[in-house]
């Protein structure tokens, strides 16, 4: 009797060891079911249409379970679902009761075993700003149909190969000489619309006298408003020093953060207006006296002596024009208003003469005729405002690019559409383009698409472009504003690129000073980009010198080595069908960064 009680017990405790060995079978059989189950239904943390609940997942996690599990003797039950969307976080919690064969005969018929599951794939926001190169040197060599191809390779990857993704967001800045912000940014609040900037006044004069320096505000939009034909097309101007390389956020108390729009003046650099005068405008003033003596003898010959030996009183008559048009017969009594600089024409006999001779019915008549005419400076003409009103304005919007900026977009489409609008004409800017590409991923003024600067979003910018900067500067012995058109930040008298203390207004500002202003200028506004958290990649197609590899380089993210391998944020391809390669590697690497475990 004793020998089958304790026979009882051995048994059991002998056949524990096989019930505990099935039992860690199916524990660790049902373990791996639910990991599967939480890594598989992990990616539906982020839907929102719908959004997912913790009872879709407990549901759904329970049918994998069991599916995994595949043994009906087997109790499994997921009880409970953390989530935790930011950080792409999946928790299941469950329980499984597992049978016993040889413990039972101790009354232990089952034992239940609990479960923990976790899955964090954190999907990162990712924001990209695609700075494209749209300058005429693009036209050649199939450069823009291989970019065009190449950026939107880049985007279908991005996508991953859908119509649209919620966390995916391009921009596109096309950039020339300028950024075309689009003319719907008119009123937008960050754009100047008194032009009480520091700048707003320069190469504009409203009085025809060069002894005045003009200091009045000026409202580009007054002059666009005045044309006869000819509107904005939405370029704006780098902001003045130090705001041209930053995000700083406009503010019109501080006018000079504020955005200009793009207003070429008529000058003898950007010469689109063929008359200075006409419209509200004043002409050049001209007074004639003309002083006759008749019957002063028979002499065919007439100088200053002849007059003067002619004892005759002479007659005096006057003929001209005023500052407005109008014919006058009468000596000015007063100065022309606002311009003392006509006061002269009250003293005559400091004007040229000039002497005429005339037959009288019975001897000859000597006339002294003293002509008093004002001539505009050339200056003064180029700058007199009133000018404008009235004439067709095209030639003011300058090297305006014909494709305006995309901001951070997330419909595959629209992003496409912009990229194939590109067109390529005028210079190269690569500053701004690059600043603008900063802008479109900030989460401020004057572009708010971007998200803020935190873990969850990456932001990148992918800067390309087949030259240097030339902004088209020269020299002064060129033209009294040392340009040969008008730049973003204006002519190279303005002074608002290089001064004077670097270069000598008689001396000549070669390209290399100028390449090496904008070059430091670009990799200041790269610098601040990446300061504020941004990746900078940078593509230089058949770049032309070390001078620009090197500023590329440095806008560029630094190089990083990670398990001896070393990542380059930099790309020189020599052949515009290199391009699509360049691009779509960028793009996977970026791809990678949507998910990281």
């Amino acid at each position: 009797m004793l020998f089958g009680i304790m026979a009882i017990v051995l048994v059991a405790t002998s056949g524990a060891v096989v019930d505990f060995t099935r039992i860690e079978q199916a524990r660790t059989k049902a373990q791996n079911a639910l990991d599967a189950a939480a890594l598989g239904l992990q990616p539906h943390v982020f839907d929102t249409s719908p959004a997912w609940t913790s009872a879709d997942f407990i549901l759904e996690a329970d049918k994998l379970l069991e599916e995994r599990l595949g043994d009906s003797s087997i109790t499994a039950e997921v009880t409970g679902a953390t989530i935790n969307v930011r950080n792409g976080q999946l928790i299941l919690n469950a329980w499984i009761d597992v049978p016993t064969a040889f413990v039972a005969l101790l009354g232990i018929t089952e034992v239940r075993a609990g479960l923990l599951s976790e899955a964090t794939r954190k999907r990162l926001n990712l924001e990209v700003a695609m700075v494209l190169d749209n300058s005429g040197s693009m036209s050649s060599y199939s450069r823009m149909t291989e970019l065009k191809a190449a950026a939107k390779s880049a985007t279908n990857i991005l996508f991953d190969g859908k119509t649209t993704q919620p966390n995916v967001f391009v921009s596109i800045i096309p950039f020339t000489q300028y950024v075309n912000v689009g003319t719907a940014n008119r009123t937008a609040s960050w754009m100047s619309q008194t032009g009480a900037s520091s700048v707003s006044h320069f190469n504009f004069d409203n009085d025809d006298r060069d002894d005045t320096a003009f200091t009045s505000t000026v409202s580009r939009w007054s002059l666009y408003d005045g044309f006869s034909s000819g509107s904005w097309t939405g370029c704006v101007e780098a902001r003045i020093t130090p705001y041209d390389t930053q995000d700083t956020v406009p503010n019109n108390a501080v006018p000079d953060t504020m955005f200009q729009p793009v207003f070429a003046p008529d000058s003898s650099a950007d010469n689109w207006i063929s008359s200075d005068t006409g419209s509200t405008c004043r002409v050049a003033p001209r007074w004639i006296r003309t002083e006759t003596k008749a019957n002063c003898g028979t002499r065919t010959s007439i100088n200053e002596t002849r007059y003067n030996d002619c004892s005759r009183t002479p007659s005096t008559s006057y003929s001209g024009t005023n500052e407005w048009g109008a014919t006058v017969t009468s000596p000015p009594t007063t100065q022309p208003a606002n311009n003392s600089v006509y006061s002269y024409y009250n003293t005559v006999d400091s004007c040229p003469v000039t002497y005429t001779s005339t037959v009288g019915s019975t001897n000859r008549n000597y006339n002294r005729v003293t002509t008093c005419s004002y001539t505009f400076s050339s200056t003064e003409l180029q700058q007199r405002i009133c000018k404008y009103a009235g004439k067709a304005g095209a030639g003011a919007n300058s090297d305006c690019p014909t494709t305006s900026i995309l901001p951070l977009n997330n419909v595959r489409a629209t992003v496409d559409a912009r990229i194939d609008a590109m067109v390529a004409s005028g210079s190269t800017n690569i500053e701004q383009g690059s600043i603008w590409g900063f802008h479109s991923l900030s989460p401020t003024q004057p572009l708010i698409e971007g998200r803020s600067y935190d873990d969850a979003t990456a932001k990148i910018m992918i800067v390309m472009t087949d030259g240097e900067n030339n902004v088209n500067y020269t020299g002064y012995g060129s033209s009294p504003y040392g340009v040969t058109s008008w730049t973003a930040w204006g002519y190279r008298s303005d002074k608002r690129l290089l001064t004077e203390s670097t270069t000598p207004r008689d001396s000549v500002a070669t390209s290399g000073q100028v390449i090496a202003e904008v070059n430091r200028r670009t990799v200041l506004a790269c610098a601040n980009a990446r300061a504020a958290g941004i990746t900078v990649y940078t593509i230089g197609l058949s770049a032309p010198n070390a001078t620009t590899i090197q500023m590329l380089k440095d806008c560029a993210t630094p190089s990083k080595t990670e398990g001896g391998v070393t990542t380059n944020y930099w790309y020189f391809p020599t052949n515009s069908s290199e391009l699509t390669d360049v691009f779509t590697e960028i793009a996977e690497q970026l791809s990678e960064l949507r998910l990281a475990q």
